[in-house]
C-alpha cells in the first residue's frame, strides 16, 4: 500500500488488487460489505455488479470469484475454456496471457464456472504451453479446432476446503451486511 499527497494535499491510499483481495479475506474492517447467499456468508464484495448482473467477492480463504446477484451462480466471466482433447475434455486451461486484465486475478487465486462445474487456478500459477483440441465458453458450447499450442493456466476442480467457494449454487439470492 502506497499513501501520496498531490496537488491541492488530497490525499491518495494506492494498493494492489493482490493486497486487497488478501486483506479482504482476513481483515473485519475491509470485510464490512460481507455477502451472503441465503442466509450463508460467502465472502467480501471486492467488485460491484459487471455487464452481466454478476459481483465479484473475496472467498474466506482469499480466492476471487463471481456469482450472478439474483441467482448465486457462480460466474464464469465470459472466460474461454481450452481442453486438451476434442469435445471439450481433458485436462482444462485458461490463457495465461495477461489481456483484459485477468493477469491480477491469477495471483489471487479465481473459482470458475465451466459449464455445470466449479474448477479454480491456484494462487501464484504459470502459464506453460499445452496442447489444447477445443474451447468451451458458456456463452458458446464447446468448439472443436484443430490442435495449437496455448500458454494456458490449468485449471483443477473446485476444492471448498482449499478455495473457500462452496461450488457451483452458493446457496440463493445474494444480499449485503446481515443475511436475509
Amino acid at each position: 500500500m502506497r499513501i501520496t499527497t498531490v496537488s491541492g494535499g488530497l490525499t491518495l491510499i494506492l494498493a494492489s488488487s493482490v493486497t486487497l483481495a488478501a486483506q479482504a479475506a482476513s481483515n473485519p474492517v475491509i470485510r464490512g460489505l460481507s455477502v451472503y447467499a441465503g442466509q450463508k456468508y460467502i465472502g467480501a464484495l471486492f467488485a460491484p455488479w459487471g455487464d452481466y448482473g454478476e459481483a465479484t467477492m473475496v472467498s474466506p480463504k482469499g480466492f476471487l470469484f463471481s456469482a450472478h446477484r439474483d441467482t448465486g451462480v457462480l460466474g464464469h466471466n465470459g472466460q474461454n475454456f481450452y481442453y486438451s482433447n476434442t469435445s471439450c475434455t481433458g485436462e482444462v486451461y485458461v490463457d495465461g496471457q495477461s489481456e483484459s486484465g485477468f493477469n491480477f486475478r491469477w495471483a489471487n487465486g479465481w473459482v470458475f464456472r465451466v459449464d455445470t462445474a466449479a474448477f479454480y487456478v491456484a494462487e501464484r500459477s504459470t502459464a506453460s504451453i499445452h496442447d489444447v483440441a477445443s474451447s468451451y465458453n458458456n456463452f458458446y458450447g464447446c468448439q472443436t479446432f484443430t490442435t495449437f499450442q496455448l500458454n494456458g493456466i490449468a485449471l483443477l476442480p473446485n476444492d471448498p476446503a482449499v478455495t473457500g467457494v462452496s461450488g457451483v449454487n452458493l446457496g440463493g439470492m445474494l444480499s449485503f451486511g446481515d443475511p436475509l
